[in-house]
């Protein structure tokens, strides 16, 4: 005749709370895990935050510091996505053959025509442009 099912669980119970190498914080990890899993599967694996349209992504773009721009092997936040790239391609007009010499020119910053300097600095400037005129130094 076999034990009843009953009496071997509470056995194993029994045996399982007083053994040295139990470790209650991993069972209650666990036991919550299969709370949380009862209906939804979790996943566990980072793949999708290492991986961006099939290739991984580059974290010196993220901290701002990849020099490579759109030659980076590596993918990038900005990059549209495979789809949307497609679809993109039609979109996109041609630029003008006027603005070339503009568009190959390196920007520099501050050797603009159009920068004006602040108000604060205007305003000392003419007052000392009124002084001079004036002749008092």
């Amino acid at each position: 005749k076999l034990p009843s099912a009953s009496d071997a669980l509470d056995n194993a119970a029994a045996k399982r709370t007083g053994v040295v190498l139990s470790n209650p914080f991993l069972e209650a990890e666990l036991h919550k895990t299969a709370s949380l899993e009862r209906h939804v599967k979790m996943v566990n694996n980072d793949a999708h935050l290492q991986l961006k349209n099939g290739r991984k992504i580059c974290w010196n773009y993220r901290k701002g510091r990849c020099r490579f721009g759109t030659n980076c092997q590596y993918a990038h936040d900005s990059d549209l996505s495979v789809e949307e790239a497609k679809t993109a391609v039609t979109i996109v007009t041609p630029i003008s053959s006027g603005n070339k010499t503009n568009a190959s020119k390196r920007k520099r910053p501050g050797l603009s025509d159009a920068i004006e300097p602040g108000k604060k600095v205007m305003k000392s400037y003419q007052q000392q442009h009124q002084m001079q005129g004036s002749g008092v130094r």
